[in-house]
């Protein structure tokens, strides 16, 4: 039976720049035999390394020879393509807002309970409701 991947291993194999290119790679598919290494000028055992990885933790696997994209490799990829146009498109925005963040001293951060005011509670109904604290 294989292990569930935990998502600290999921995440430090993504943290990988040539190991994202593979996943990409695998998004169209890449054959298993065809000189990739090379490629993406790394050693044949790095490379052997990362795709024991990739498969390993179920993002890719070997369909007729191609390495493709599991269904929970085809998630971390729209997700990683998702996050880096966000932060491609909000880059200097949220630059803004950390410059006014350092400019705040931390006792009043620590004071203001503007959002920490209201509270979200369940009762065991099918909506949420909200109420002060």
């Amino acid at each position: 039976m294989k292990k569930v991947p935990l998502s600290e291993d999921i995440f430090a194999v993504l943290s990988d720049e040539v190991t994202i290119k593979m996943l990409r790679m695998a998004s169209t598919g890449f054959p298993a035999r065809g000189g990739y290494p090379n490629k993406l000028n790394i050693t044949k055992k790095q490379y052997v390394t990362r795709l024991h990885k990739l498969v390993t933790l179920g993002l890719i696997h070997k369909r007729n020879g191609v390495y493709v994209l599991t269904a929970l490799g085809q998630i971390a990829d729209k997700m990683m393509l998702e996050i880096a146009e966000e932060v491609s498109n909000n880059y200097w925005k949220l630059r803004a807002i950390d410059s006014f963040e350092k400019e705040v001293p931390i006792e009043e951060k620590r004071g203001d309970n503007r959002f920490n005011a209201w509270r979200h509670t369940d009762q065991g109904d099918s909506h949420k409701t909200c109420r002060m604290k």
